[in-house]
This record gives structure tokens, C-alpha cells and sequence, in this order.
């Protein structure tokens, strides 16, 4: 039996899996489309959008959800109108402060004694700042790549490691590769382990799974 190298790297994405988006993210969503349409939508609907292609980007599929019941809405349109709900607005708290985060500090901090970790993720900076600005474990991530970094060419020198198709996508619809020594990634009833049958990372936890207790996760 071919024996195969020990993982090196581990690469984390934000949504689903540091942190439970069912209160923050898909709460404002539901309720932006609500406040343009006047129709209360589900988390079942949710799902289903979620589902498609392109669609992870919560302004995108707002707008075009929005606009198939008929109220037209642009990309930034409905940016404003979720940041609304995700931020606050009129003196009214947003569903920001309903982050839950799901993996201690403690678990991080024994996978970096392990594994270089680094994080990869479809926020923009100030959205990843307010939950990890002051969370103990942030200081074991080598390397934090956001939406805004991604849009301004502001890729760190630390990705040069990483295969071009890993950092030439937006964040929020990642690449499904990297050349790096990373086993694919496999779900079981309970955590994402780690397979050793493959050297680049081919799968991803969706946002679906938030009640996973995940070890490795790279969306695609």
C-alpha cells in the first residue's frame, strides 16, 4: 500500500462552520425579501436558493429572489437593504450580534499545534472583524483572506503556496482545488475527517451543515 504524507495544511472557511449564520445571515435574508416583497418567505425557500448555482452570495440571491416575485431589485440594492437587518438600523440592534461561534479556541489552538492553519472566507473585512477582532483563537490563523482582499488583488504572499484556481474565484464560490498536501474532505453523521486517499482538497461543508463539528472544510 502506497503510503501517503501527512496533512500540512489546514484551510477554514467562516459561514457554517466557525460560525452557526442561521440567526445572522439567513435570518437578514428572509427578512430583507419580506421587507421588499411584503411576502414571508422560509427557511425552506432558503434552502432551495441556496441550492443553486452561484446563489451563496447572500446580496446576489436576495436580489434575484426578490425580483422573480416580482420587485426588481439590484445587486446593490439588496445589499442595502440586508445590511439593514444584518447591521441595525434606526437604533435597532442587527442580527450581527446573534453570531454563534461553534469550534473553542481551545480546539483551534490544538489543531494549530498540528497543522499551519489559514482562512479563507466570502466576508467582506469588516463583517469577518466584528465576530473575530477580539476572539482568542484569530491569532492561530496564519494566513486571512476575505471578499475584500479577493476583489482588490490583495491576495497575501502566503497564498503564493496555494494553486492559482484556489484564489482567481471570488471568495464566496471558492475554487475546488489547491496544490497543497490536503486530503479530501468527507462527511460523516458528526465531523468533517480528514481522507487520505487524496493530496488536494476536492470537497466542502456547506452552509447547511452549521450543527457539524467540523476538523477541515474549503467550500467550493
Amino acid at each position: 500500500m502506497k503510503k501517503t504524507s501527512r496533512p500540512q495544511i489546514l484551510i477554514f472557511d467562516v459561514d457554517g462552520v466557525l460560525v452557526d449564520v442561521r440567526g445572522t445571515y439567513w435570518r437578514s435574508a428572509l427578512e430583507t425579501v419580506r421587507h421588499i416583497t411584503g411576502k414571508r418567505v422560509t427557511y425552506a425557500e432558503l434552502h432551495r436558493w441556496k441550492s443553486k448555482p452561484g446563489f451563496n452570495d447572500d446580496w446576489g440571491m436576495v436580489s434575484a429572489w426578490v425580483s422573480l416575485l416580482g420587485h426588481p431589485t439590484s445587486y446593490e440594492e439588496a445589499r442595502a437593504a440586508f445590511e439593514r437587518f444584518y447591521w441595525g438600523s434606526d437604533g435597532k440592534p442587527g442580527n450581527v450580534r446573534n453570531e454563534k461561534l461553534m469550534v473553542t479556541p481551545r480546539q483551534i489552538e490544538k489543531w494549530a499545534r498540528n497543522f499551519e492553519l489559514n482562512l479563507f472566507t466570502g466576508r467582506t473585512r469588516q463583517e469577518f472583524s466584528f465576530t473575530f477582532e477580539r476572539w482568542p483563537a484569530t491569532k492561530y490563523f496564519r494566513t486571512i483572506v476575505t471578499m475584500d482582499d479577493a476583489k482588490k488583488n490583495r491576495i497575501p504572499k502566503a497564498c503564493t503556496r496555494f494553486s492559482a484556481s484556489a484564489i482567481r474565484r471570488r471568495l464566496s464560490i471558492w475554487a475546488t482545488t489547491l496544490t497543497t498536501r490536503l486530503p479530501r474532505a468527507t462527511q460523516t453523521s458528526r465531523s468533517w475527517r480528514l481522507s487520505r486517499r487524496a493530496n488536494t482538497v476536492t470537497a466542502s461543508v456547506p452552509r447547511a451543515f452549521v450543527n457539524s463539528a467540523p476538523s477541515l472544510f474549503f467550500r467550493e
